[in-house]
């Protein structure tokens, strides 16, 4: 299934696309930035094993960070 559909006509000497490309471009950063976002949804499994990572709290962090996939993905 397609995510969305682009028709192109020429009329000599333009290319008119539907939906606009500037409207094109803001639909895929919108697709990459979800994809993105959604990595890090999906937490790590320690080596070897099928349980999550545990949660890290840096020294200079206010709350425990989780190990997910999002670094990788991006």
């Amino acid at each position: 299934m397609p995510l969305f559909y682009i028709s192109a006509e020429y009329d000599h000497p333009n290319l008119n696309f539907q939906p606009p490309l500037q409207e094109l471009d803001d639909y895929l950063k919108k697709f990459k930035n979800n994809i993105n976002e959604s990595a890090m949804h999906f937490a790590r499994w320690k080596d070897g094993n099928c349980t999550f990572c545990d949660e890290v709290k840096g020294q200079n962090d206010e709350k425990e960070q989780k190990h997910t996939f999002k670094e990788q993905i991006i």
